[in-house]
């Protein structure tokens, strides 16, 4: 948001600010909040309209459809006070939504250095929405737009960008992108709720969550016991650290009849369906330059959680504390005392209670180099010794998950809907890009009639006939005996 804009009385919406993407070609909404009664002006080169603000301080104008271009400065006054935008655009402008694989950020695809480096895309703008859930709709979203740059990329969401970057290529207009994405959440909760109540398949659901909230303190309590009661029956319990007591992270334990295994990978895609702890070491060779320097491992995502050793000496590790801990690159220092000329020892231990597990990122984020140099860095991608210090097959019986109540997790009914989209209805877009259905494999056949009602109720909310494109899971999980069995398939063809 402008500074100015934070002056008592006066403001914009929090979904405009310097820097920011209008859509071209159609009549633009801009609005904010003023003493009531006020008269607000608002300037956009030769243009201005006015409006006053109501009992309540709500104000709205709408400025003239404009061509592709820019920059442009906008210019809000009442009362003696002004907010002025600068540096805006008029162009596309996207919705990017879904769960993890909408999230995932350019710093962690392919050649991710180069990505970043390259990304001086001064008609791309980024904005990414913070996440939020709530029980009632939300008026104001907080957050800012910015300048597609190396500076700012690395964390926007990757099917976003190359989604944007490619539009902008194609039609040499500037592009606006929102990024409203949130791993491992469900397609209803990205849905107004009277949409939900369109649809007889979807009313069991709405149901449900009015149920609760007649008893939202007693529900609430109740899903917190039978979540903790499922996570302790679901979820295998980590007896300890096992290996370290045999020595294995030590540079001097002796790994040579342990297997080897290329990573980055799941383990699971060797046959390995197991949870459990394994351990994986790599040696390497430190050049004399590099002697005393604070370096940068870098190992990429693991599942589930991992502690890591360099040289016998822990330097990092990343459990349930941190969120989406299956999917966060893993960073961690090595102190300068630790670095010497000559061989380092990598120790890993990864430690998986649930479904898959093991070394989740891409080759190039898997990477040594010095602090104050990220370039030229010694690849860690390839071959690692491993050993399995215990195991539990896959297959174990566990309860089903308790369904999330109102408000207590992202998955209750129309909570992102609430607290993420509804503050941008009124604002002008050129379409929508979701990548989700993975949360909802498990009623994938429900998702053709959830699916829908999610586009139908998003064109409602904007007023406009929104394009919308749909990713999908093309070829993932492939059916191992009986095809019509695979909750995979049926989700993509219910997309």
């Amino acid at each position: 948001m402008a500074t100015s804009s934070i002056q008592a009385g006066l403001s914009l919406s929090a979904v405009f600010s310097d820097h920011m993407v209008l859509q071209r070609e159609v009549p633009v909404p801009l609005w904010g909040r003023a003493p009531a009664g006020a008269q607000v002006t608002v300037a956009l080169g030769p243009e201005t309209r006015s409006a006053r603000a109501d009992e309540s301080g709500q104000w709205r104008v709408e400025l003239a459809a404009r061509q592709a271009g820019g920059p442009h400065e906008i210019q809000v006054s009442s009362g003696g006070q002004r907010v002025v935008l600068s540096d805006v655009l008029f162009g596309d402008v996207w919705l990017c939504s879904g769960q993890s694989n909408m999230e995932w950020p350019v710093q962690s695809v392919i050649h991710a250095d180069a990505e970043v480096s390259g990304a001086r895309q001064g008609t791309i703008r980024l904005y990414q929405m913070a996440r939020r859930i709530s029980l009632e709709p939300q008026e104001e979203g907080p957050g800012s737009w910015e300048v597609c740059s190396p500076d700012t990329v690395g964390p926007f969401s990757a099917v976003g960008y190359f989604f944007g970057r490619k539009l902008q290529q194609e039609l040499g207009v500037p592009i606006g992108l929102v990024n409203a994405s949130w791993g491992g959440t469900l397609a209803e909760a990205w849905t107004p709720l009277e949409a939900l109540e369109t649809q007889p398949g979807l009313k069991p659901m709405v149901a449900a969550y009015r149920r609760d909230l007649l008893n939202l303190d007693a529900a609430r309590a109740r899903y917190r016991t039978e979540l903790a009661a499922w996570e302790a029956e679901a979820f295998l319990a980590d007896p300890g650290n096992k290996g370290h007591r045999r020595g294995w992270h030590r540079p001097e334990f002796d790994d040579g009849t342990w297997k080897t295994m290329e990573l980055p990978r799941l383990w699971d895609s060797l046959g390995m369906a197991i949870d459990g702890a394994v351990w994986f070491r790599r040696k390497v060779e430190i050049p004399a330059g590099w002697e005393g320097r604070k370096l940068i491992l870098s190992l990429g995502a693991i599942d589930d959680f991992d502690v890591t050793y360099v040289n016998g000496m822990k330097v990092g590790a990343t459990g349930a504390e941190t969120p989406t801990w299956w999917q966060a690159p893993r960073q961690y220092q090595v102190p300068g005392r630790l670095v010497k000329a000559g061989p380092m020892v990598v120790a890993v231990r990864v430690f998986d209670r649930y479904m898959s597990g093991g070394f989740g990122g891409v080759a190039q984020q898997m990477r040594l180099y010095p602090a104050d140099e990220p370039q030229p860095a010694i690849t860690l991608a390839g071959a690692w010794r491993y050993q399995v210090e215990f195991s539990v097959a896959h297959g174990r019986p566990t309860p089903p998950m308790p369904q999330p109540v109102p408000g207590e997790t992202p998955n209750s009914v129309s909570v992102l809907y609430n607290g993420m989209l509804h503050a941008w209805r009124h604002v002008a877009l050129k379409g929508a890009i979701w990548y989700q259905g993975e949360s909802n494999a498990g009623r994938a056949y429900q998702y053709r009639s959830l699916l829908p009602a999610l586009i139908q109720s998003w064109r409602k909310v904007w007023g406009q006939d929104l394009a919308f494109g749909i990713v999908q899971l093309a070829n993932y999980q492939a059916p191992v005996a009986v095809p019509c069995e695979n909750e995979w398939a049926e989700l993509r063809e219910a997309q």
